[in-house]
């Protein structure tokens, strides 16, 4: 400690440490690699320049014609009258978009309200009387008669007991 002004006692500096982080730094700095830029520089010299003379200028607008109509006006003005004399065919006979929608059990597609409400206005479905026609036709084939299959005596795989070729060959022969 260094005496100072009167009784304070003033610490001594000591930069050796400072000095140490600086010269490792300047050592790291020194093995960063140089950055080529020459890449870059050539996109740029590749750029093409700017020409404002392929450009209008407002005074180019402020001249520019104006825009007039009156040429296709009077063509129009012109066919209107030959389109008033056209013999439209009669097409009463044909079915609007109305006749199609109630034709179609009143279902407007127009959004999914409409759509639902159709579905729910569809009639459920009665089964019952097919219900009755299953379980009498079940009832008439329980009653009838067992047929007893003859058995192969021999099979070769490719035979099963209701196959053609092994009823032919179970038919007795005439005599």
């Amino acid at each position: 400690m260094n005496k100072g002004i009167g009784s304070i006692n003033i610490p001594g500096y000591d930069d050796s440490a400072i000095r140490d982080l600086i010269n490792k730094n300047t050592g790291a700095i020194g093995n960063i690699p140089s950055y080529d830029d020459s890449e870059i520089r050539d996109m740029i010299g590749k750029i093409p320049s700017f020409d404002p003379n392929q450009f209008a200028t407002k005074g180019d607008l402020e001249n520019r014609p104006i825009y007039d109509d009156s040429a296709i006006r009077d063509m129009i003005n012109a066919n209107a009258g030959s389109i008033s004399n056209i013999n439209m065919p009669d097409l009463s006979g044909y079915a609007t978009i109305d006749d199609l929608n109630k034709g179609i059990g009143g279902v407007k597609m127009t959004g999914r309200e409409e759509l639902e409400n159709a579905l729910n206005r569809i009639p459920s479905y009665d089964d019952s009387a097919i219900r009755d026609l299953i379980n009498t036709n079940a009832g008439a084939i329980a009653s009838l008669p067992s047929m007893k299959l003859p058995v192969p005596t021999r099979a070769t795989g490719m035979e099963t007991l209701v196959s053609p070729q092994m009823f032919i060959n179970r038919v007795p022969k005439g005599r």
